[in-house]
């Protein structure tokens, strides 16, 4: 009798670990950011699925017996620790697998910017006027100098603020910062012109960096001399519009 109710319990887990699966499938999708191209999130999700339902197997069976020999021969013991270990479990999985996802910081509560201003040239005395494809300035998200798999956000860049300062353009543009994770870096193309940089800051802003930065040069300006250079500067911003 007492193994008739071990699996009934182990299959009882089965079904609550394959529930949790599909649970945890969905929001892992949406946490880690999984694209449905070529049907990635499908296979995840069905991973997902079958993992919950062998591990809910096992996990319930093997309490299921623990509890007969260690607690109680009643039948609602060895049902009650097989669905308990297999809640448990899900939600420390899910729990790891929350913490661990990369999410857009806040301070405050409030989504925040990065506020760049690009000072082009001297060498580049008209107003720039290149199209969206030629005029870029990239946000993205690195492991040592690999790209993350949540990726880059492109910044957008206010033409209608463009100015003159001292004879030389000076380019405002804003991107969200989207990931609370890796390192930044920023591919900047200004007039077809492959350039970066490295910027001093992380996901997380300093008190000093939501005011201007110094002028800093960008990769390919470092040699040279200021008014020949393109640099940069940057400050956090809260989001416009933010709740």
């Amino acid at each position: 009798m007492s193994w008739g109710v071990t699996t009934l319990a182990a299959l009882l887990g089965g079904l609550l670990g394959g529930i949790a699966g599909v649970a945890l499938g969905m929001a892992c999708t949406e946490w880690y950011k999984i694209s449905s191209r070529e049907g990635e999130s499908g296979y995840f999700a069905i991973f997902c699925i079958l993992a919950g339902l062998v591990l809910g197997l096992v996990l319930s069976a093997v309490a299921a017996r623990i509890a007969y020999a260690a607690l109680s021969h009643a039948w609602w013991a060895q049902l009650g620790a097989g669905a308990g270990t297999v809640v448990v479990a899900a939600g420390l999985v899910a729990c790891w697998a929350y913490f661990g996802a990369a999410r857009e910081p806040t301070s405050g509560g409030q989504p925040i910017d990065v506020q760049f201003e690009v000072r082009l040239a001297s060498a580049q005395a008209e107003r720039p006027e290149w199209p969206d494809e030629e005029l870029r300035l990239q946000l993205v998200s690195c492991v040592g100098r690999d790209r993350r798999p949540d990726g880059a956000l492109d910044a957008v860049f206010d033409r209608g603020s463009f100015r003159q300062d001292g004879g030389q353009w000076v380019l405002p543009a804003r991107v969200p910062v989207f990931t609370n994770r890796g390192v930044f870096c920023v591919n900047l193309t200004t007039g077809g012109r492959d350039d970066g940089f490295w910027p001093p800051f992380g996901p997380r802003p300093l008190a000093t960096q939501w005011q201007w930065s110094e002028w800093l040069a960008t990769n390919k300006s470092r040699n040279k001399a200021a008014p020949d250079c393109v640099m940069y500067r940057f400050k956090f911003v809260p989001r416009i519009g933010a709740q």
